[in-house]
């Protein structure tokens, strides 16, 4: 899937939405996903068919989309990769949803990211070298 993320919609479509004149929006999304059991291909052959001024900006129906997340399989899991942004998110691996926080401080566990990082890790090679762990 691409994942295209504007943090400034216009105002006259949440309005539009939630039939309110005063309705905010800070940050919209618009997800477009590949069939069931299909992909978009290789994320560098997605990439080169994005607009060329797809570096910063894609803009659709006068909706300019600052930001685009891919769906990524590594390994046997499709993990959110940044494309591009103003957040220097491209190509990190977003790992928020796998992690586990601490109790008392609320920061991840070095258990977690460690095994994460492995997971990762291990897939990239896999998917580089052609085997399965």
């Amino acid at each position: 899937n691409l994942r295209l993320v504007s943090r400034k919609p216009t105002t006259d479509l949440a309005a539009r939405f939630f039939n309110n004149e005063d309705q905010k929006t800070s940050r919209m999304s618009v997800t477009i996903n590949a069939g069931r059991g299909r992909s978009f291909g290789i994320l560098s052959e997605m990439l080169q068919n994005l607009p060329p001024d797809s570096n910063s900006v894609i803009t659709h129906n006068g909706i300019e989309f600052d930001e685009a997340i891919a769906g990524v399989e590594i390994g046997n899991k499709i993990r959110p990769i940044g494309v591009f942004g103003a957040h220097s998110d491209v190509g990190v691996v977003d790992v928020t949803e796998e992690i586990v926080k601490g109790d008392d401080d609320g920061h991840p566990t070095y258990e977690s990211i460690n095994k994460t990082a492995d997971d990762i890790l291990n897939g990239l090679y896999d998917s580089l070298h052609g085997t399965q762990s």
